[in-house]
């Protein structure tokens, strides 16, 4: 006879395989058509997990400098985006073995663990098992999530750990639960290591609800609340730290600067696919359909009727409700964009699409919709009234994961997303050969991720040295210098990067290394000081004949020993995780046969 801790676990267990399910049906739209989806941001970032890849592999690591990846340049990048999730990129990409077979995987585990993440907010809440995985299916149909499949993009991040950041809140709000210390700590870790704008974001919107527990329990709140800031702090300094020292002895190129009203929100209008003939109607990236705008009008109609209701899901769900249909607003094109951007110039560079906003309202807006539906089963909703939200919830559903399997498909067709095959800052654009571009597709199936890079090349300036020049300079200078110059042979040793040329003369040329004020440059066994133009790219005294350079940083002896001791925080935290995660798994287990032995001697 099976226990009731049993048959909660096979409950689970089929939820876990119901989200596994509609992660595999989105993702099988890709499968079918066979092809990698080249996204806006897929060259930049696969860069990056390359480099990572590859340290992980030869393990020859250099937390600063590119030593395999952006064509070995030396150039900074995955210590100001996010180190240790870049290596946690690079290890799949490693069991992947092709940027096919990773971008499928990926995509999956990003779809899975969101569906899960909004079951799991859903049940926090105190939603019906049905109620919360119907949230969660439906969340994995707006906003940026898909946009990890389909672009690369990084505020895929953000959607994917929105759910968790409802969770947090939800603990914040409750006064009978301890300070969620824990959760915040992990929550604000994961971001940070992965996307800082996710952090940013996140951390405004836990910011009422940490005032709120402040006010109500005082010093203790406080006390906690600064436990879980040192540490962040500490976890987190192997991210935040270089970002600073480099930042603030470098002059480095901002962020592409973004119209803001111009990716806002808007709806979207259903189309039908030339490529593909299938109808498109999604509510990805800065567009939302009719049917979800509808379905959230909807729930904040009902959320204002039930407004006499004081209990705890009730006020969670104004609280909630509100605030999705506050950051919906913001996000879209109804809000003065224009004004903010004159009156906040940096936004353009740095929040660039307000619509990235729209990813935490849709979690508000649907953990509303779930709550909603608890309130109206505590005033005995009648079989009729219940059938027919059931099955409006249903049919909203239905549409929504058939609208995104189409677009996906449609882009796994054509092997992009749309625009980027006409993109001017793309080795992929319209100016390339076909047979350029269809060596780049055969080559992203290919069992090393290097030869795709090759033949793939982005010019994506941010965050490399100015030199004096503007974002347009530095981004001309990348080009004609790292990215149009192939006849100097590179190699990597330990973390320094070596190259060699043949001159035909004596003269000036210029290398296709980035140097920052920390960057040591030895040519022809002599080291050298120059003056880096734009992109930090400068020109030397080349022999006629064979001629050498190296490339290395020299860095403040306190900058590695911060690293090491922040890296060495992060193995006891994980370390401590994992025992008390086990902990308790064996506690259950252990509770599960002491019931089972008490049933079977009965």
């Amino acid at each position: 006879m099976l226990t009731d801790q049993t048959k909660k676990w096979l409950k689970e267990g089929t939820i876990v395989l119901i989200a596994a399910v509609l992660a595999a049906y989105l993702v099988s739209a890709q499968v079918k058509a066979g092809q990698l989806i080249i996204g806006s941001d897929s060259i930049f970032h696969f860069n990056r997990i390359y480099e990572a890849a590859q340290q992980i592999k030869t393990g020859n690591y250099s937390w600063f400098m590119s030593i395999y990846g952006f064509h070995q340049s030396g150039r900074i990048v995955n210590a100001f985006y996010g180190p240790l999730f870049a290596y946690l990129l690079g290890l799949l990409l490693l069991l992947a073995g092709s940027w096919y077979r990773f971008q499928l995987l990926t995509s999956f585990l990003v779809y899975f663990l969101a569906c899960l993440g909004m079951y799991r907010a859903g049940r926090r809440v105190g939603g019906n098992r049905l109620a919360a995985l119907w949230s969660g299916a439906v969340y994995l149909t707006v906003g940026w999530l898909a946009r990890w499949e389909m672009g690369s993009n990084f505020s895929a991040i953000t959607a994917l750990l929105a759910p968790w950041l409802m969770l947090a809140i939800v603990d914040l709000l409750d006064l009978k639960q301890a300070f969620p210390v824990k959760r915040l700590v992990l929550l604000l870790f994961i971001s940070l290591e992965s996307h800082m704008l996710t952090a940013l974001l996140f951390s405004a919107a836990l910011l009422p609800a940490a005032v709120y527990r402040l006010v109500k329990e005082g010093k203790p709140a406080w006390v906690k609340l600064g436990k879980a800031a040192g540490i962040c702090l500490l976890l987190t300094m192997n991210y935040w730290l270089p970002l600073v020292y480099f930042g603030l002895t470098n002059q480095l190129v901002s962020p592409g600067k973004m119209s803001l009203a111009g990716n806002a929100l808007h709806l979207t209008q259903k189309t039908t696919s030339k490529l593909t003939g299938l109808l498109l109607d999604s509510s990805t990236r800065d567009q939302l359909s009719e049917l979800m705008l509808g379905l959230f009008a909807v729930q904040l109609l009902a959320c204002l009727l039930l407004i006499s209701d004081r209990t705890f899901a009730g006020r969670l769900n104004r609280i909630f409700t509100l605030s999705g249909a506050g950051l919906l607003y913001l996000s879209s094109a109804l809000a003065p964009w224009d004004k903010i951007e004159r009156a906040l110039p940096f936004l353009a560079s740095y929040l660039q699409f307000p619509s990235r906003l729209a990813s935490l309202a849709y979690a508000f807006l649907l953990l509303g919709t779930v709550l909603t539906v608890k309130q109206l089963e505590g005033r005995h909703l009648d079989l009729k009234l219940g059938t027919a939200l059931a099955l409006v919830l249903a049919i909203v559903l239905f549409f929504d994961l058939r609208y995104l399997r189409n677009q996906i498909y449609t882009n796994a067709v054509r092997g992009y997303m749309p625009g980027v095959a006409q993109s001017k800052t793309t080795k992929m654009g319209s100016d390339n050969d076909q047979d350029d571009r269809y060596l780049a597709d055969q080559a992203a199936k290919k069992m090393d991720p290097g030869l795709f890079l090759q033949k793939a090349r982005k010019m994506v300036p941010d965050y490399l040295p100015a030199g004096g020049g503007d974002f347009k300079q530095v981004e001309a200078a990348y080009k004609q210098v790292v990215l149009g110059q192939h006849f100097f042979a590179k190699k990597t040793a330990g973390q320094t990067i070596q190259l060699s040329w043949i001159s035909s003369k004596d003269g000036k040329i210029r290398l296709p290394l980035v140097l920052y004020r920390q960057s040591r440059l030895t040519v022809n066994g002599q080291q050298v000081k120059v003056k880096p133009g734009a992109g930090g790219l400068a020109a030397v005294k080349s022999w006629k004949g064979k001629n050498t350079a190296s490339l290395s940083l020299k860095l403040p002896v306190w900058l590695p020993a911060a690293l090491g001791l922040s890296l060495l925080a992060d193995l006891l935290a994980g370390i401590y995780l994992l025992g008390w995660t086990g902990k308790r798994l064996l506690g259950l287990v252990n509770k599960e046969l002491e019931i089972y032995k008490g049933k079977s001697t009965e």
